[in-house]
This record gives C-alpha cells, structure tokens and sequence, in this order.
C-alpha cells in the first residue's frame, strides 16, 4: 500500500480512482446495452425504439456519426415512424450537420404531411453553432419566414386541428432563437401570440379564469412556482433562495414540477414548499394549479422547456410572472410581469419586454456561494493537456453563445499576449472541430494558428469543471450573452473576469455579479477595452491577483435583499390585482 503523507493526500489519491472506477463502469455499462441493441435489432428490426437507444448509447459514447448513420438506416426501414425522424433531426443539429439536418426535415414533412411538430422542427430550425454572421441572418430571415407559414398552416377551426397543433409545441422550443443576438422582441411576440392562440383554442377551460375567487382557510396569499428545473440545473439553483430564504408567515408557496428527474436540489424545494406537485403531463399540471388556484403564478424560465412554455400561454392566475432563468422576454399576453435585476438591466430596458419590467435588489437572487472542495481537485494542466508555460484563459460557457463576429476578440488577446493559451468547452467533437475551424478563421487573420493557440475540451462534470478553473488564469465571459452562474462560480474559485457589459439584459449578468462583488475593473464597456483588459491581466500577474481578491463575497453570495425585494414585489401585485 502507497505511503501517504498526510489524509488529505489519501482522500485526493482515493476520490481519484472513485472517480475513475465509475467512469470505466459506466463505459462498460453503454459497451454492454449496445451489444445487446444489436441483437435486438437484427432480432426486432421494425421496432423503432431500438434504433433510438442504440442510436442514443453510440452518441453517449461520443460515437455521434454512427448514431446519426443508424438512425438514416432506420428511417429508410421505417419511414412512416415520426419518432425515428425526430430523432434523427435533432442528433443531426447536436452534431452541427446542419445541412444534412435541414434535408431530413424536408424528407420527414414529406412522409408525414399532418406532423405539426417535424413542422415546427423544420421550418423553425436553428443552428446550435453559426458559421459566419451571413449564415446568422440567412438562418434569422428563414425562421420569420417559416413561422409565417406555420401560422399560415394551422388549422385552429376544430378542436381536433388545435390538439393537433398544441401537441407540435409540447417537443418544439425556440429556445435557440435569442442566442443569435438580435432584440427578437417582434418576432417573439409573434411567436407568443401563435403559440397563446394554439394554447386557448386546445384548452379552452384553461384560456380564462372563472369570476368566482377562491374559498381559503387563512388570509395568506398563494404564490405558486413552476419550472422544469427543480433539480441540480442552473435555474435551480439561481432560485432556489427564493423559497429556502421567504418568510414563511407572509405567503404560503405551492411548487409544480414539470421534470422527471430528483435530486439533492429538488428535495430542497420540496421541503421550502407548502405543497409540491410533479408530473409532465401537461393536463396534470394545469388542473393541479387550477386546484391550488394561485394569486400568483411564477415561471422561473419561459422559453426553454416546451411544456412549461405551453403552460405560460394559457391564464391560470390572475398574475403570472416570469424571471430570468431564460433572460428573454417570453411575448406571451398571459405573462404580466417580468422579474429581473437591477444591476443587470439597462436604463432603457422597459422596451425589451412584452411584460411590465421588475428589477429586484441588486442581482435579485439568493445564491449561496458555492463550496469548492479544492483538496479534491488535483489535476494539473498535464492532465487537461494544457500548456505548463502559458496564460491561460478559460471560457466555459455553453458553445451556442459563441458568436462568430466576435472570435476576433480572442485573435486579439493572443496578439497582444504571445504566450497566452485559450481554453473552450464543447458537447461532443463534431461540434468542437467545427468551433476550432471557425476560430481558425480569426486566428489566421491575425498571423496565428487557432490549432495552436486554443484547446477545446469535452464538457465536464462538476469537479473536473472546477477543477479547470484552479489551473487556469483567467476567465472571459461571452460577448452578447453573458454568464450567470459560471460567472458566479468563477468567482467562488478566485478566477479574474473579463466582461464586455452590452445594451440588453442577457450581455449584462457578469458585469452586474462583479458591480456586486465590488470588481468593476474588470467590466469593459466596448470590444477595444475587454481585449486590453484582458490583455492586462496576462501581462500583469500583480494585477491580476489584486483582482482575484478583491471580490466581495459577503455582499454577492447568499443577498436576502433580493428575496425581501421579492417579497414585496408579490405581496403589492397581489393586492392590486383580484381574481375574475
């Protein structure tokens, strides 16, 4: 047995083969189910959930072309299955094969002419990762386009035909719309009123509120929260303080999750709630809220998850409100209220929304600051095949808020720092090839080779995410679309960021976290400011450490400021709006 000088040494050297016991368990688990697929697909070969998870275990194993090339193969077996085209639609946009995307949505609404929701999948498609700016506004004009003919093609007349429709929007979300970096404000409106008047015509017993208000036991109000991200999730957890931290005396709270999933996070929910209820049949969740008959009924995200967005469009409350899980404003009609944050929105910002704006207490969440095991997290940069010599810097956001006008500004960086080195994330390595050629594009006009200067990692679960942040120097937020809780959690491992604040709510999350923090040196108000501020601190270790510790944790974690905001805020709607 290895001599071990001291028990943290030992607990480090243990979670390691833990961590690595379970990841060889896990292949071997997938290694395993696959072996067994294909045996049942030579045994079962018209049974179209087979292809799926055979599909589906080859991507889970990073093996995402074969999966595409069974799916393909089971679609020319099977071509009437609605399922095996939608699978292989949506594999097909995970992969960036955009192209080949768009053909197999054509050939699918082809097959299955009355399938609103490949309809809706097809003309309504958007990329995960853009090539260039042109292809942006190609991809911007066919989406307007498309849903103007989905509009047209709707048939709303019979129940029948709007079932039909509604059952489109419980797959589709156009989630992927505001990460092109327009102020979609028109266009989603014309969406949330498609998406309002589908809803009403399918559920009508829902489209309204009866005159009668509710019978209750006790005075207090009824405020009730839903989302489908009641578990470990980043819209979990930005707001879960708004129901660990109420005061329980002033309203009663009333959870509805539409998730599938438990967790550590969802328990807590549970327990910060008077009432919780879960399913994700759609009809369950509107006749439990009808049940409950909230005064108030708060969406943590709209925009997201299809069902959640389904539920928005309909009037189950007398007030509805939606936060910034998902900072865009939803166009719904049946959304009143848009709750946001005072440090994060711009002077101007009512004009973003459909809804009536509120902006909380400062970040306008309780988040409490994450606790980061450090003793655990020994990987060096060797381990993540980084560069012992360089600065590095690490951007970890999610890869669809890469837009490609602003590569430059990492080209840039690079100039003005020779021996810097640039750290990204990706889902899968089609994806990550295709964001390493378009910042080749940037690199080469500036004299410098992306291959060389960048590395882009596969996604990483929690501690090895953290652990990135420990052997890296400093961290760039997105142009465009800012971070939230990475942002947070870049500061809870002593990171320096660099932001480029913009002109809308969602290019503002970093710059309002480190206002908050007391670290606005680091907040660049044009691209010219955030490359030499950047550059600054690689040049500049001194400067750099100053701002890695200037962040003051007391005042950004755990703020029950915002949640007394909140408080506030529900308890005056309520009273100023009656039921009927």
């Amino acid at each position: 047995m290895p001599h071990y000088p001291s028990d943290s040494a030992f607990i480090k050297d243990l979670f390691r083969m833990q961590r690595s016991e379970q990841e060889d368990r896990s292949r071997k688990t997938l290694g395993l189910r696959t072996d067994a697929l294909k045996a049942q697909v030579t045994n079962t070969p018209d049974d179209p959930k087979v292809y799926i998870e055979l599909a589906h275990c080859h991507a889970a194993m990073g093996e995402h072309l074969t999966g595409v090339e069974i799916l393909e193969r089971a679609a020319c077996r099977l071509p009437l299955d609605f399922e095996i085209h939608y699978a292989l639609l949506r594999m097909l946009q995970k992969c960036g094969l955009d192209n080949d995307a768009l053909a197999a949505g054509e050939r699918a609404c082809r097959l299955l002419q009355d399938d609103f929701i490949l309809r809706l999948e097809y003309e309504l498609y958007l990329p995960k990762l853009y090539d260039s700016e042109q292809e942006i506004l190609a991809y911007h004009r066919r989406y307007q386009e498309g849903l103007e003919r989905c509009i047209a093609a709707c048939d709303l007349e019979t129940r029948e035909g709007a079932l039909r429709a509604a059952r489109g929007f419980s797959r589709y979300s156009n989630f992927y719309l505001a990460y092109q970096g327009f102020d979609n404000l028109a266009v989603i409106r014309r969406y949330g009123q498609f998406v309002h008047r589908v809803m009403s015509a399918a559920y009508p017993q829902w489209s309204r509120l009866s005159g009668e208000p509710p019978i209750r036991k006790d005075s207090k109000p009824r405020i009730g929260y839903i989302s489908a991200y009641f578990r470990e999730h980043t819209v979990g957890k930005l707001f879960l303080g708004w129901l660990t931290q109420r005061d329980r005396n002033l309203y009663t709270a009333h959870c509805y999750y539409s998730g599938d999933s438990n967790d550590a996070v969802t328990d807590a929910y549970r327990r910060a709630s008077d009432s919780f209820f879960q399913s994700r049949d759609l009809e369950a969740i509107c006749a439990a809220i009808q049940h409950d008959r909230p005064d108030v009924l708060v969406f943590t995200d709209v925009g997201m998850d299809p069902v959640i967005s389904q539920i928005a469009a309909l009037r189950l409350a007398p007030v509805q409100c939606v936060t910034w899980g998902h900072p865009v404003t939803t166009g719904l009609p049946t959304v009143d209220y848009f709750i946001s944050s005072e440090l994060m929105e711009p002077p101007d910002s009512r004009r973003h929304y459909t809804e009536d704006l509120i902006r909380l207490t400062n970040l306008g969440i309780f988040y409490t600051k994450p606790l980061i095991p450090r003793p655990l997290l020994s990987k060096t940069r060797a381990d993540f095949g980084l560069p012992q010599d360089r600065v590095v810097y690490l951007s970890s956001q999610s890869q669809f808020k890469y837009l490609p006008q602003h590569d430059r500004l990492f080209a840039e960086i690079a100039v003005a720092v020779p021996n810097s080195h640039f750290v990204f994330l990706a889902p899968n390595q089609l994806r990550g090839s295709k964001f390493l050629r378009r910042l080749q594009k940037a690199f080469s006009a500036v004299g410098l080779s992306a291959s060389e200067s960048c590395t882009v990692l596969p996604e990483q679960n929690n501690f090895d995410y953290w652990n990135l942040h420990l052997v890296s120097d400093i961290f760039l937020d997105t142009a465009a679309w800012s971070g939230g809780r990475t942002s947070l959690e870049a500061v809870a491992c002593g990171l320096p960021i660099v932001t480029l604040q913009g002109d809308i709510m969602r290019a503002r999350h970093t710059a309002g976290i480190l206002t908050l923090s007391g670290s606005r040196e680091t907040i660049a108000l044009e691209a010219k400011e955030y490359v030499s501020t950047a550059a600054r601190l690689g040049r500049e270790p001194s400067w750099r450490k100053k701002q890695s510790s200037t962040a003051h944790h007391q005042t950004l974690f755990s703020d029950d400021s915002a949640v007394r905001s909140l408080e506030k805020f529900l308890l005056a709607t309520n009273r100023s709006h009656n039921w009927g």
